[in-house]
């Protein structure tokens, strides 16, 4: 049972507890009272978060794809495109200096790691504008 004591104030009455007291502030709730929430009450509070967070997950995940027959020239369209934008994408890095990280890693039966590949760099110029690549870190490859 609610009973409205003033415009920021609700009062909740239980009959085995007594009265719980909520102040609201815009988007904050804060507990009055040091009463615990019953057990029902709880679990039905987290039913409906999981469902809420749920559907949410689903409504974003919506989204279908569907395969679709191509014919030579449609497939060729798309490698030419693609060709293009890997040429400026290869060109653009001839302008920039950047960092190159690069680890392998194998795995054993057991999950656990049985070999790593490690490699750090930064690829920068030289005084006559060659691509140069200075190595950090190096350690011995334990790779089998």
């Amino acid at each position: 049972m609610f009973s409205l004591r003033s415009p920021r104030s609700l009062r909740l009455k239980s009959e085995e507890r007594g009265p719980v007291n909520f102040y609201a502030s815009p988007g904050i709730y804060l507990f009055d009272s040091d009463q615990e929430i019953e057990p029902k009450t709880m679990r039905l509070l987290t039913i409906f978060t999981l469902l809420l967070a749920i559907s949410i997950t689903a409504l974003g995940q919506s989204t279908t794809f569907t395969k679709a027959d191509l014919n030579q020239a449609e497939i060729d369209k798309i490698v030419t495109k693609f060709t293009r934008n890997e040429k400026l994408f290869r060109s653009a890095l001839n302008v920039y200096a950047f960092n190159r990280n690069a680890t392998i890693q194998t795995i054993g039966m057991g999950g656990q790691i049985t070999g790593t590949y490690h490699r750090e760099s930064f690829m920068t110029f030289d005084s006559v504008l060659n691509r140069v690549e200075k190595i950090l870190l190096f350690p011995i490859s334990t790779l089998k």
